[in-house]
């Protein structure tokens, strides 16, 4: 047992890392979203027992229906504009949480006397990142992603939040803080799937 005693290597701390701020800035974001819910209902502790187990469609409908029902204008394009962002930062959250299921080290060509070789770089950790999926067909997918890919994700899901909250205090202080400039949506996540099963060849 000794030799695992500092099980995963200090060398591989980055992607770990960066997974956590993954975990943690979404947490804030969802507990952020959550709250904008509470705010537009009118408030208290009897709306906060009902929003401390709804999940995040049931928040996501629920702000959705007050922005088309008792907002118009700007204000309902930020309401909704949260909206997308809350949806399109989820899908980046939980494909590197529910994936993340594997570590490595990065590949590099490294020139020598006798010519190019592959060898590992044991400094450079990866996450692998795998699953599968049987919605109408059975897929899998799989690939590797670096700190720096995990990074840009947690900075994401921080700037989301900044976002949420200032539109959030809008809502509960309008006279005070005025609506945000509106930021970029992150690229709809794109997940690199297979077929498990050729249909066109049985």
């Amino acid at each position: 047992m000794a030799e695992h005693e500092d099980w995963p290597p200090d060398s591989w701390n980055p992607i770990l890392v960066e997974i956590g701020r993954i975990v943690f800035n979404w947490n804030i974001l969802e507990g952020t979203v959550t709250r904008l819910l509470t705010v537009l209902a009118g408030g208290g502790d009897n709306l906060t027992i009902l929003t401390a187990h709804i999940g995040n469609k049931t928040v996501s409908d629920a702000v959705s229906t007050f922005a088309h029902e008792f907002y118009d204008g700007e204000e309902r394009e930020h309401l909704v504009h949260v909206l997308n962002l809350f949806d399109r930062a989820r899908q980046y959250r939980n494909y590197y949480v529910h994936s993340f299921n594997g570590i490595g080290v990065q590949f590099v060509q490294v020139d020598t006397e006798e010519g190019p070789v592959v060898a590992a770089d044991m400094s450079a950790a990866i996450a692998r990142l795998q699953g599968k999926s049987a919605r109408k067909r059975l897929v899998e997918h799989s690939e590797n992603k670096s700190p720096e890919s995990a990074k840009s994700v947690a900075r994401m899901l921080k700037g989301a939040n900044s976002y949420a909250a200032q539109v959030s205090l809008h809502f509960m202080y309008p006279e005070k803080h005025a609506l945000p400039e509106k930021i970029s949506l992150p690229e709809k996540l794109k997940i690199p799937r297979q077929y498990i099963y050729d249909t066109d060849n049985r």
